[in-house]
């Protein structure tokens, strides 16, 4: 019967304790040729017991290597383009499209602002302003008046700001156009390097329809009053970032509008994250293809934005605080009955090749 190593370590020590004792006494009695040959025999079953590699200790050994390597290749690699859900609430936002915009949601409003624009144009109201060189700017003001549609192209930069009932957009890179009807007693001022070329107050029983336009490479701007609420329906987005870039006397700053929500990894097992108020937030779409899609509605005093679907990147904070999940996660949280699987396989390999690389 085999003796247990510890135990045959502990015989070993206290054989080595009398051959020492014994020693000490007469180094050439019997009982120390005996002690010592005690010490001899525990000394060689420590070395007969000791453990060796096995032959096939170079495949077990490989097999760990694979296993390992897997499993860290599955932690580190992250999926190319997670499903995301956001639900956000933000004073500010800044959007780049990825294709044409045309927005034909209604936003009603008590006063109108456009500045920056090239073509203003309705015979009603004896306006006209075509492919205006210098500042231009168009004042509506009172009766019962709404943006009925505007578009932005491909390419397009958009910069919206609400502050209670005020909502602001900012326009460049592509062509943008729009239709704003006006009915009811409306004061009209329109500009044109700062000489005004309207100045009327109207009373509309016919609603009027005013459009206006700018090609590529003018930066104009709008406002709006809204009365109601408003929404600016899906848009097809490339870069969303919840910010704006705003001139303080002589500088440039980034001012970060996230006010709060939520963002969930839909392949991931994560818990929903909590988006804090001033906190960054930016999200890539992806290149290709359907991305998510996102929505924004008037929200009190901010604006509701919600986003659904794949996309490229998310930034939280000033570092990438939150990317995608990694493969290992999405595996565990999507496909738990091959994941299972996996574990299995990978575990008994694992103890498999320890083994055979440790023991006989």
């Amino acid at each position: 019967m085999k003796l247990p190593r510890q135990l045959l370590k502990a015989k070993l020590t206290r054989a080595k304790e009398l051959a020492f004792a014994k020693g000490l006494q007469d180094g050439s009695s019997e009982d120390f040729k005996i002690a010592l040959e005690e010490v001899d025999r525990y000394t060689k079953l420590l070395a007969a017991t000791a453990p060796v590699l096995a032959g096939d200790s170079l495949a077990a050994a490989l097999v760990v290597c694979v296993v390992l390597a897997g499993v860290g290749v599955l932690w580190t690699t992250k999926i190319p383009q997670p499903d995301v859900f956001v639900a956000a609430k933000t004073s500010r936002l800044h959007l780049r499209t990825s294709g044409d915009w045309k927005s034909q949601s209604t936003i009603p409003g008590s006063e109108f602002h456009l500045s920056g624009f090239t073509e203003l144009s309705d015979p009603g109201l004896g306006l006209s302003v075509n492919g205006a060189k210098g500042e231009t700017s168009l004042q509506l003001v009172g009766g019962r008046l709404a943006l009925e549609e505007f578009s932005v192209g491909k390419k397009g930069d958009v910069s919206l700001i609400s502050d209670r009932n005020e909502l602001r957009l900012a326009f460049s890179g592509a062509a943008v156009s729009g239709v704003i009807s006006a009915s009811g007693k409306v004061l009209v001022i329109a500009e044109v390097d700062g000489r005004k070329v309207v100045h009327k107050s109207l009373d509309l029983s016919t609603p009027e329809t005013i459009e206006f336009s700018s090609p590529d490479g003018r930066f104009p701007k709008a406002s709006v009053m809204a009365t109601g609420a408003w929404s600016l329906g899906m848009i097809p987005y490339a870069s969303l970032d919840f910010s704006s870039i705003e001139r303080s006397g002589t500088e440039w700053k980034t001012i970060f509008g996230l006010l709060g929500g939520s963002l969930k990894f839909n392949d991931s097992s994560r818990p929903v994250i909590q988006l804090l108020g001033g906190e960054r937030l930016s999200i890539l779409s992806i290149p290709k293809g359907d991305g998510a899609l996102i929505q924004i509605l008037r929200s009190g005093d901010g604006m509701d934005v919600t986003l659904s679907g794949l996309v490229e990147q998310v930034t939280i904070g000033n570092y990438e605080k939150y990317t995608a999940p990694s493969y290992l996660d999405y595996i565990y949280s999507r496909k738990t009955f091959g994941f299972f699987c996996a574990a299995m396989v990978s575990g008994w390999g694992l103890l498999w090749g320890i083994r055979k690389t440790l023991f006989r």
